[in-house]
């Protein structure tokens, strides 16, 4: 495989974009076994290509963001069973995430933090037989606060905040596995 890409950093460092294309071709990736539900085969060759790009910042002292975006498309390139040229199982073209975390800086509310974000996922081949049965797209909503005081850290995390219903992944359309739904977790962290 091989992979090149660009760094840029504006505003002082306090951004910093990368972009990335890449190219990974494998040998033996297990893949369902289209004639038969509960095993898997090794798929000749398949093929990884596409871009990435992700920007990550300190926009002022309290705000900070995290955005992502994957172009892939990835496909059999050698095989006796699989059709070459046949999409790769659970591997959407398109996917992405932004997350934005606002910290406070001063006074009573020092170390307070909020953020928010969404990730997405495009519509993915949901079996290895082509038979067209695909996964819907889906977005979710993700959610954080937080409080740090000292070398202490109090959070509290929502997952899937609008309790999406998504379907993260396959093996055919007999086997589908659904996303989390809403998940509440509250953490507490003493650094040393």
């Amino acid at each position: 495989g091989y992979e090149i890409g660009a760094k840029a950093e504006l505003f002082g460092g306090n951004l910093l974009l990368t972009a990335a294309t890449f190219r990974v071709d494998r040998q033996n990736v297990l893949t369902p076994d289209p004639n038969n539900s509960g095993f898997s085969l090794a798929a000749g060759a398949v093929r990884s290509q596409g871009f990435e790009l992700t920007a990550q910042g300190q926009l002022s002292p309290e705000l900070k963001i995290l955005a992502g975006y994957v172009y892939a498309d990835a496909v059999v390139t050698k095989d006796n069973v699989l059709p070459v040229g046949a999409p790769l199982i659970n591997v959407p073209r398109h996917s992405g995430s932004l997350l934005a975390v606002y910290e406070v800086q001063g006074g009573d509310w020092k170390g307070f933090g909020i953020g928010g974000g969404v990730r997405g996922v495009g519509e993915r081949p949901g079996d290895a037989a082509g038979s067209g049965f695909v996964l819907p797209a889906y977005i979710a909503a993700d959610a954080l606060a937080y409080y740090r005081y000292e070398n202490m850290r109090f959070g509290l995390n929502v997952e899937n905040i609008f309790n999406t219903v998504y379907y993260e992944s396959s093996l055919n359309v007999f086997r589908v596995y659904p996303g989390s739904p809403r998940r509440i977790t509250g953490s507490f962290t003493v650094r040393f």
